[in-house]
């Protein structure tokens, strides 16, 4: 298309733009997505204390939307986002079309992988002794991720010879059928969708098998169930691809770059959602009253209590593993999985002064749930790990 085709574009055309919804709404969730894994790294760095693999694996989703996704989409305002595709310079398509291809490779690839691969390593702790398959399904859905990933890279990369004919035309080169490209991208886009369903769904049987009240076991299939919302921004983006066309508006409806966004940064949401209990538990002062019997480390034992009289006991501290049981007039029962690292011994009643303790050798196995390591004192010149139990009962 000539300058002189551009000039003779209908005026009112030319001034219709979508920018501002198409800036706006993805930026929003850009930002809500990257705060919410800043809220998460510091509840697992400063209040949990086990920020481990799935919380990197998050980061590095979050800086692949915030890079490759918001600072990209910005990056193409002054050349044509929002406008009618055929009232854009060629010369202002070249730089468009080429953010476009690294919005592709970097958020809606590798951010999406990124997420995935934390999704899967943060299921795992969910883990039963009772469903042994669990861990190696897991395993093969992150090797299922990493090679249709892998397959998604070289698609792009291997569009066109050379690579720089995808956002140049005029450069000498050739490229494979449109058709087969759009086939790649639906490939991708359903083996994403799949994913989606195989970590929202497979909690499920899990949190179906602990002994919990029927109501809270609902609760937690709700939570884990968020990324459902992904799965639905994946099929509208899958739609996108079908009416894809090279020479359509692309430029002005956006539609497979605002719904991947959107698939990404949703996803990310829903899985930090679970992560953030501790500090918005905290900020709501829903544990009011605590009285903690530890090691302090420098011999002997401590009680904290805190806030005023809720009926919240803890009864033994933080070391592995253990399943804390709520139980209020207003939340009804709870439980919750913690990762624990300092360590403790529990007490037999939090409600009065603390009796003896009790301990129990044991082969630093983290295989049993509901329970806690700890390392005491020298016990006859040789240092033991011991198991304690740790109940949280809130009436």
């Amino acid at each position: 298309m000539s300058e002189t085709q551009t000039s003779a574009v209908d005026p009112a055309r030319a001034a219709e733009s979508r920018v501002a919804q198409i800036v706006g709404v993805t930026t929003v969730f850009h930002v809500l997505a990257l705060i919410i894994v800043i809220l998460r790294s510091y509840t697992r760095l400063f209040l949990v204390r086990s920020f481990a693999f799935p919380d990197a694996f998050m980061i590095l989703s979050v800086l692949c939307s915030l890079f490759g996704g918001t600072v990209t989409i910005i990056m193409q305002v002054p050349y044509g986002l929002g406008r009618h595709q055929d009232t854009v310079s060629p010369a202002d398509l070249i730089p468009f079309n080429q953010l476009s291809f690294i919005q592709s490779i970097v958020p809606l690839m590798g951010g999406i992988a990124f997420l995935k691969i934390a999704i899967a390593l943060e299921l795992m702790k969910l883990k039963g002794n009772a469903l042994a398959w669990y861990n190696t399904v897991l395993w093969c859905l992150i090797g299922f991720v990493v090679a249709y990933t892998l397959m998604a890279w070289f698609s792009f990369f291997l569009y066109c010879r050379p690579m720089a004919k995808y956002w140049d035309p005029s450069i000498e080169g050739s490229c494979y059928s449109v058709s087969l490209f759009v086939k790649f991208g639906l490939i991708n886009t359903a083996f994403n969708i799949f994913t989606d369903v195989a970590f929202a769904t497979l909690p499920i049987p899990i949190v179906w098998l602990l002994k919990m009240p029927l109501k809270t076991r609902l609760y937690l299939v709700g939570v884990l169930s968020l990324g459902y919302v992904a799965v639905a921004m994946g099929i509208l983006k899958a739609v996108a691809q079908i009416d894809y066309n090279p020479l359509g508006d692309g430029t002005f409806t956006y539609d497979v770059q605002f719904w991947g966004l959107l698939q990404l940064n949703l996803g990310i949401i829903a899985a930090c959602g679970p992560s953030l209990k501790p500090l918005v538990r905290n900020i709501l002062q829903l544990t009011s009253l605590t009285p903690r019997y530890g090691y302090t480390g420098s011999g002997g034992y401590n009680n904290q209590r805190s806030g005023r009289a809720t009926g919240l006991y803890t009864i033994g501290g933080t070391g592995s593993k253990g399943y804390t049981k709520q139980n209020s007039r207003t939340d009804g029962t709870e439980f919750e999985l913690r990762s624990q690292y300092r360590a403790t011994a529990s007490a037999r009643d939090a409600a009065s002064s603390p009796g003896p303790y009790e301990t129990q050798k044991g082969n630093g196995s983290p295989e049993r749930t509901g329970s806690q390591e700890t390392i005491l004192h020298e016990e006859g010149g040789k240092k033991a790990i011991v198991r304690t139990t740790e109940v949280t009962i809130t009436y």
